[in-house]
């Protein structure tokens, strides 16, 4: 209900915006009316409104819902996005500098080469999105989900990804001069050829990652998880590392030592086991030596399979294949099975 109006100011009861102007485009006014009334709009209503083509900067769209919109380009500059989400929304090269969108839960969004520029991105949920050469610089990404995110060529200069969760982040070529990682989970990332020179990254998790030629020169690595890292090439001429866990402590390497005696024993007796099949085949021996080596092959390897991991399981493939052409060659010499 309109409380009072004019040529070209409009003010609907029950809405806490400022009154409207309606100008050239009341259509569009009335629009962002019912979007400061009810953040939820009806779909009808986010499908008729044209972000692609219309200034939406500064506006409050607060837990809208995007569903497989493309705003591509959209102008969102400032924007109050907090609390929006939807799957498959595309905003590749999107203005959102200044906007908050603290709290989206936006999986598979689009922003490749969109600008962030001091965006508000705390608490926001976006695994599997693509940020591929976005703008980033002053971003605030507190707390927030990038699991296998793309970051690649991404500029994040002075950000802050402090608290966030980025495992298996691809950020080849990042540009992160001065940003904030303080408490990253950025297990398994691919972050080659990264410059985060003068970066915090204390207390990070960076088990597994590849850092090869990466530019860590004064960064802050202090109580840094970096098991497994790999770091040929990098520049840390500077970097502080005080406390950082370069590899297993004591009683880590116990635990390992013994997890991995749990599962090499199998694998050392299944190899035993191919061994005397391939010995015995070769020679031309006893078939029933043969059989009773298969067998128990057989029997070791169905066991434990799962207990060798993705390396181990690759190599004795590669025996299996070899003890399947000695059984072929088994069959031409016509030995005989019991």
């Amino acid at each position: 209900m309109v409380g009072s109006a004019s040529a070209d100011v409009c003010r609907v009861k029950g809405c806490s915006a400022p009154p409207l102007r309606l100008g050239r485009d009341p259509r569009a006014a009335l629009d962002r009316c019912a979007l400061h009334l009810d953040a939820a709009a009806t779909r009808a209503l986010r499908e008729r409104l044209a972000f692609e083509r219309g200034d939406w900067s500064g506006s409050r769209l607060a837990g809208l819902e995007l569903d497989a919109l493309d705003l591509s380009g959209a102008r969102l500059a400032g924007a109050d996005l907090c609390g929006v989400h939807g799957r498959a929304v595309r905003l590749a090269g999107a203005d959102l500098a200044g906007a908050s969108l603290w709290g989206a839960a936006l999986p598979g969004v689009d922003l490749r080469e969109a600008d962030l520029r001091g965006a508000q991105l705390g608490r926001a949920t976006l695994p599997d999105a693509c940020l591929a050469r976005a703008r980033l610089e002053r971003a605030h990404v507190w707390g927030a989900r990038l699991e296998h995110a793309v970051l690649e060529f991404a500029h994040c200069e002075h950000a802050s990804f402090a608290e966030s969760w980025l495992p298996h982040v691809r950020a080849r070529g990042m540009r992160a001069t001065g940003s904030v990682w303080r408490g990253c989970g950025l297990e398994r990332a691919d972050l080659r050829e990264v410059a985060l020179d003068g970066a915090d990254l204390g207390s990070a998790l960076l088990d597994g990652a590849l850092l090869c030629a990466a530019d860590l020169r004064g960064a802050d690595l202090c109580n840094a998880r970096m098991l497994g890292a790999d770091l040929q090439w990098s520049k840390l001429a500077g970097a502080r590392l005080d406390g950082a866990a370069l590899w297993p402590q004591p009683s880590d390497r116990a635990a390992l030592r013994a997890s991995y005696a749990q599962s090499a024993a199998p694998l050392c007796a299944a190899a035993d086991s191919l061994g005397r099949l391939s010995a015995c085949l070769a020679a031309g021996g006893d078939a029933r030596a043969a059989v009773a080596a298969r067998a128990a092959l057989d029997a070791r390897v169905g066991s434990h399979w799962e207990s060798f991991g993705d390396a181990r399981r690759s190599w004795l493939a590669r025996g299996l294949a070899l003890a399947c052409a000695v059984a072929g060659r088994m069959r031409q010499l016509r030995v005989a099975t019991p």
